[in-house]
């Protein structure tokens, strides 16, 4: 199963998943094994069928699954559809938040925030056609501001006038926006609330808060603007736990530039929804069995310290940056800084990676580093 994104965050970040029966008329449900609570070692070698944008429901999902030879079906975020033949855990633990609708009919609920409504079937016979999908949103039109700034609508908008300083424009933006559109800020989905002249949303195009970007773009890709007509993507480096044993900071900072130049290639391009990143990855990688080594520069406090400084440093615009205080993209080094003490070792995404030192001298000496350095502060 795809495991994008970081759970636990301070919001958790959703993961729906409904496993259900066939549309067939000889499709059999023959097991219901209730709606689990989702963790990494539940879902883990799903096969993923379809693609984004499909128009997906519960009964084509489990027609596919039938098709490729699998008793399990699954719908995520309402449109992505996976499939195996068990789900992977020995104590799967119940949930309630199987809420989400599939894409392709609204009426019917596929999953909920972290949680996997499963279920078994046996299909025989034809499938039916894939429906097709659903028409693209229109993009908005084209705004007469370059870069970051094309968010703003038109100049008739007070917060939209270019010749005010920025801090102004922002108290004029926040002003516009009532509590609940503030609340909803809060969330993944970005700027929210409507320009009470006409009703029409306060921003030109849609911003969400969740990217990531920890050794390339993870949504960077255009299809039709390659060579030959393929798909143009973003560039993927090696993972952080291969660039840190070159212990070169040079590379870690050409590295982290080139990805937010990509990023603001593909952000002006429409690929990407804001300009948020979800990067470095500087907890420390603890304990060989933990499955994201890999996005870690490292077990040393030093060399993890370092490269959260370059990568920060470059990745948000370097010299320039400072100087200006204009930020290239945003970097939100991960996770919680005593995130590998949590959990009572029930759950392997918590699992403790580390002897927990005794003092609280002795726990930033070991992980207070990195956090320190990405933010450009002094550890004491």
């Amino acid at each position: 199963m795809l495991q994008e994104g970081d759970q636990p965050k301070a919001r958790a970040w959703v993961l729906a998943l409904a496993l259900v029966s066939s549309a067939r008329a000889s499709c059999v449900r023959t097991e219901d094994l209730g709606c689990l609570a989702d963790a990494p070692n539940v879902l883990r070698g799903w096969k993923r069928l379809g693609n984004d944008g499909d128009a997906m429901d519960i009964d084509l999902c489990a027609q596919l699954c039938s098709d490729h030879g699998f008793p399990l079906a699954g719908v995520e975020y309402g449109h992505q559809c996976f499939c195996d033949h068990e789900v992977h855990a020995n104590k799967p633990r119940n949930s309630t938040g199987c809420t989400m609708p599939c894409s392709a009919n609204a009426s019917e609920t596929c999953g909920g925030n972290l949680a996997v409504n499963v279920y078994k079937y046996a299909c025989a016979g034809p499938a039916t056609p894939t429906p097709a999908p659903p028409p693209p949103t229109p993009r908005p039109p084209p705004t007469p501001y370059a870069g970051a700034a094309n968010l703003c609508p038109d100049f008739g908008r007070d917060y939209c006038d270019p010749a005010l300083p920025l801090a102004r424009r922002v108290s004029l933006l926040l002003g516009r926006m009532t509590a609940q559109d503030k609340m909803d800020t809060m969330a993944e989905r970005g700027i929210a609330g409507t320009w009470p002249a006409d009703g029409s949303p306060l921003v030109a195009r849609p911003q969400g808060w969740w990217n990531e970007a920890l050794h390339g773009l993870r949504n960077g890709c255009v299809e039709g603007a390659g060579s030959g007509g393929g798909a143009l993507c973003a560039t993927q480096f090696a993972e952080a736990n291969a660039m840190s044993c070159a212990w070169n900071a040079s590379l870690w900072r050409a590295t982290a530039d080139a990805i937010s130049t990509e990023a603001r290639a593909f952000y002006s391009m429409g690929v990407l929804n804001g300009l948020t990143f979800f990067a470095p990855q500087i907890n420390m990688a603890a304990n060989p069995l933990w499955g994201r080594n890999m996005e870690c520069p490292g077990e040393d406090p030093f060399l993890s310290a370092t490269f959260a400084y370059e990568y920060v440093h470059a990745f948000q615009g370097g010299e320039v940056a400072a100087r200006t205080g204009v930020l290239k993209a945003v970097a939100t080094p991960k996770h919680f800084m005593g995130q590998v003490f949590e959990g009572d070792g029930s759950n392997p995404w918590y699992v403790t990676r580390w002897p927990q030192p005794s003092t609280p001298k002795g726990f930033c000496s070991l992980f207070c580093p990195p956090h320190c350095s990405a933010r450009h502060l002094p550890c004491h």
